[in-house]
C-alpha cells in the first residue's frame, strides 16, 4: 500500500466501504425476511357472535374459567347440560369442537386471543 497514490489509496477505501456496505444492506434484508416469517399472526377482528355463543355455552354463569392460545379457546364449564353442541358445530367462524367432562375447546383461528379477551371482559370471567 506504500507504493499507491493518494488516489488509488481513496479508491481502495471507497470500494472496500461500498463492499462491506452492500454485504451489510444483504444480510439486513435476508435477516428482517427471516424474521417476518417466523412471526404469528394474530388477527383482532372478532368473526363471531359472543352473545350467541355464550347463550350456547350456557350462559356466563355457567363458564368459571377460560384459557386461551393462539388459535383455540378453553372454556371450562360447571353443567354440561346447558352447552347446546350442535348450534356451536354449526357455527361457520368455529372450525373444531373438542368437549370433555370440565371444559370444552373451540378452534377460532388467529382472534382467538381477541375473542377470549372481549368475553373475559365483557362477562367478568377470569383466568386462573
Amino acid at each position: 500500500m506504500n507504493n499507491m497514490t493518494n488516489k488509488e489509496k481513496f479508491l481502495y477505501i471507497f470500494l472496500q466501504i461500498i463492499t462491506l456496505g452492500t454485504i451489510w444492506i444483504y444480510w439486513n434484508h435476508k435477516n428482517r425476511k427471516y424474521n417476518e416469517q417466523n412471526v404469528l399472526s394474530q388477527d383482532y377482528k372478532i368473526n363471531i357472535d359472543l352473545n350467541e355463543l355464550m347463550d350456547n355455552l350456557g350462559g356466563s354463569d355457567n363458564i368459571n374459567n377460560i384459557e386461551n392460545t393462539h388459535n383455540k379457546i378453553k372454556f371450562f364449564y360447571n353443567q354440561y347440560d346447558l352447552i347446546d353442541i350442535d348450534a356451536i358445530k354449526k357455527d361457520k367462524s368455529i372450525s373444531g369442537v373438542f368437549i370433555n367432562d370440565k371444559f370444552i375447546v373451540l378452534i377460532v383461528g388467529n382472534s382467538a386471543t381477541a375473542i377470549a379477551n372481549k368475553i373475559k371482559e365483557t362477562y367478568n370471567i377470569s383466568s386462573k
